[in-house]
C-alpha cells in the first residue's frame, strides 16, 4: 500500500484506521505507526476506561510497548465521558504528536468518536433530560428496543432511518431531543454536523474481511476473553460498585455478563 498521500498541506495529516470488530485494526495501526514514526490515538469509547481491560480488547502489554498509545485507560469507569470531551482531549494529543514531528494514527472503534474528530460536529445541542430519558429507558427495559424504535419511527420516520433498531442508546437520545428541542430538530442537527473537520486532514483506511471470516474471528475472540478472565473482571467491577447505571458497563460483553451474574 502506498502512503505517498502523507504530505504536509493546509492541515496536518493523520491516518485513521477504521473497520468492524475483530477485523484487525489494532495490529494494522501499530504496523503503520512503526513504519511512519507514528503514535496511536485510540478512538474506542470503552478502552478509555480504567479497569475495563479484557472485555474491551485493549492492546496487550507487548503491543503497547511497540509504539506510544494515547486515550487508553485514563477515565474512571464511574465517570461519564462524552464524545465532545473526547474530541477536546484527543485533539490536544494529536496536535502534540504533530508538534513533535510524528504521525498521529487514530484507531477505532467507535463511530461517533471517529466522526467527532474528522467532522466539525456540533455538540452544543440541548442537555439531557433525566425524566424523559428514564421514561424511555423503562419502556425499552419492559418492551424492548423495537418498541421505542417504533415510537421514534412515528415521530420522525426520516430520522429513524439513520438509526439501527437495536441501538437503544441512540434511539433514546433521539427521542429525548425530539421532546426537548422541537419536532425533528434534534435529529437533523446530526446531518448538519457532517461537514469536513478543521482539526486535521484525515487519510482514511477501511479494513474489511468477509462476513464468514469476521464471525470466526469474533467467536475466537469471545473464547479468548472468557479464557483470560472476563467473568472475573466483570465481578470485580460490580464489587467496586459499578452497574448498569454507568456508561462504562454498557459495552458489549459487560452488560451481558452483568445480567448473567
Amino acid at each position: 500500500m502506498s502512503f505517498s498521500v502523507i504530505n504536509e498541506g493546509n492541515l496536518p495529516k493523520a491516518i485513521v484506521v477504521i473497520g468492524p470488530t475483530a477485523v484487525g485494526k489494532t495490529e494494522y495501526a501499530i504496523e503503520i505507526a512503526e513504519r511512519y514514526n507514528g503514535e496511536i490515538v485510540s478512538a474506542d469509547s470503552m478502552q478509555i476506561y480504567r479497569g475495563l481491560d479484557i472485555g474491551t480488547a485493549k492492546p496487550s502489554v507487548e503491543e503497547l510497548a511497540r509504539v506510544p498509545h494515547h486515550m487508553i485507560g485514563f477515565v474512571d469507569p464511574a465517570r461519564e465521558y462524552s464524545a465532545a470531551k473526547y474530541r477536546e482531549d484527543a485533539a490536544a494529543i494529536i496536535f502534540d504528536i504533530r508538534a513533535r514531528g510524528r504521525l498521529p494514527v487514530i484507531c477505532g472503534g467507535t463511530g461517533l468518536y471517529i466522526n467527532a474528530l474528522i467532522y466539525d460536529m456540533d455538540f452544543s445541542g440541548t442537555g439531557k433530560d433525566e425524566a424523559i430519558r428514564g421514561k424511555y429507558e423503562e419502556l425499552a427495559d419492559v418492551y424492548g428496543s423495537m418498541y421505542i424504535y417504533g415510537i421514534l419511527k412515528e415521530r420522525d420516520p426520516e430520522g429513524a432511518e439513520r438509526i439501527h433498531p437495536n441501538n437503544k442508546k441512540r434511539i433514546i437520545r433521539a427521542l429525548e431531543r425530539l421532546e426537548t428541542g422541537g419536532e425533528s430538530e434534534g435529529l437533523h442537527e446530526f446531518e448538519r454536523s457532517f461537514v469536513p473537520g478543521s482539526l486535521f486532514d484525515p487519510v482514511l483506511i477501511l479494513l474489511e474481511r468477509s462476513r464468514e471470516e469476521l464471525l470466526i474471528r469474533i467467536d475466537a475472540r469471545v473464547d479468548r476473553l472468557i479464557a483470560t478472565g472476563l467473568e472475573e473482571e466483570v465481578r470485580g467491577l460490580i464489587d467496586a460498585g459499578l452497574g448498569s447505571g454507568h456508561i462504562s458497563m454498557l459495552g458489549i460483553g459487560y452488560k451481558e455478563l452483568m445480567r448473567y451474574l
